[in-house]
């Protein structure tokens, strides 16, 4: 009963702020290319604050310090690349990175590979990542914000599913050494709620057929997936429970794009290819 009585509470609190948060991002991303950039920005800006976190910086100075220079450099790359047209290079190479992070990730919950502690790497790590992240959703936004739309809906369905299914029908474990929490019965709801959300939006605002929706799904949920591991993983390296706590019942900025920072350049890789093969 107390476990139940524990699991409403923090339930409520979970959707309490992510209605919240969702809400004011849908709001901004009708509301203009520049508020919906400067919002992606200030987002991308306090997950590079949190990412600090698994450097092991504790002085302020240094923690600003890395944050600014992050969100200054990516912004510069967003504009090379918008100017230069390069999206499909960044796009790839974003697909790139986080395949081979999945290796990472998998390796080490067999038993195979480390993770990187060294915090060179892991600063520049955060800062391809979050690159990435930009350009892949500000190509999105470019085509059309629909495209962003489905995409955030999507990878939000799939993260509060995946919760909900794992609390409540939870049984086999996932990946025991890296998230002990996480479970199949999680993954398999979070994949029914995700494929319903953007089947359900995909026919309305955007022109790609059943069959394209399942294709850029099933990609998009693979990346959401390796996302929230690559966080949880460096979580376990670093010795944290959360990045921040900025969001009630969530954590920081960065426990809530996990997933997202994946899956945008994958869910854009996708789209570009359904298109040029259309």
């Amino acid at each position: 009963m107390a476990v139940n009585i524990y699991f409403a509470k923090e339930s409520l609190r979970r959707a309490v702020s992510a209605g919240a948060l969702g809400a004011t991002v849908l709001y901004i991303l009708f509301s203009g290319e520049v508020h919906f950039f400067l919002m992606v920005c200030l987002i991308l800006g306090i997950g590079a604050l949190e990412w600090t976190t698994f450097l092991n910086l504790i002085e302020s100075n240094f923690r600003y310090l890395y944050s600014s220079a992050v969100l200054f450099v990516v912004i510069a790359i967003y504009f090379v690349v918008s100017f230069y047209g390069f999206f499909q290079f960044i796009v790839c190479f974003g697909i790139f990175v986080w395949v081979c992070l999945s290796l990472v990730v998998f390796g080490f919950e067999k038993r195979k590979f480390q993770m990187p502690k060294k915090r060179l790497v892991l600063a520049v790590l955060g800062l391809l990542v979050f690159a990435v992240a930009l350009s892949s959703i500000g190509f999105l936004y470019g085509t059309s914000p629909y495209l962003v739309l489905i995409l955030l809906s999507t990878v939000w369905s799939i993260d509060i599913c995946a919760y909900i299914g794992g609390k409540l029908a939870g049984r086999r474990k996932f990946t025991p050494r890296i998230s002990p929490n996480k479970t199949w019965e999680g993954v398999y709801f979070g994949a029914l709620g995700g494929v319903v959300v953007i089947l359900l939006l995909g026919l309305q605002f955007s022109t790609l057929n059943s069959l394209e929706l399942l294709i850029l799904f099933f990609f998009t949920f693979l990346g959401a997936v390796v996302g929230d591991l690559v966080e949880s993983l460096l979580k376990r390296v670093s010795r944290v429970k959360d990045s921040g706590r900025l969001l009630p019942g969530h954590g920081g900025i960065l426990d809530r794009i996990d997933s997202l920072l994946a899956a945008a350049p994958v869910f854009a890789g996708t789209f570009m290819l359904i298109k040029i093969y259309e």
